[in-house]
């Protein structure tokens, strides 16, 4: 009887540390589904060129 509950506990206890393990790691999972569907941005590219020839007025002048 003892090693039936045994079995029942670890297989609770493993269940719960899948279900945390996934909670966690939701965002990851997430960020490998949008990549795979090719939907990417381009974010900050514009931003440094717009900063770049600013400073490079402000050398100039």
């Amino acid at each position: 009887m003892s090693q039936i509950i045994n079995w029942l506990c670890y297989i609770c206890v493993s269940f719960l540390v899948l279900e945390m393990m996934v909670y966690l790691c939701k965002d990851v999972i997430k960020v490998s589904k949008t990549n795979k569907n090719g939907k990417t941005k381009i974010i900050g590219n514009t931003r440094v060129k717009r900063n770049q020839t600013i400073y490079v007025n402000k050398i100039a002048k």
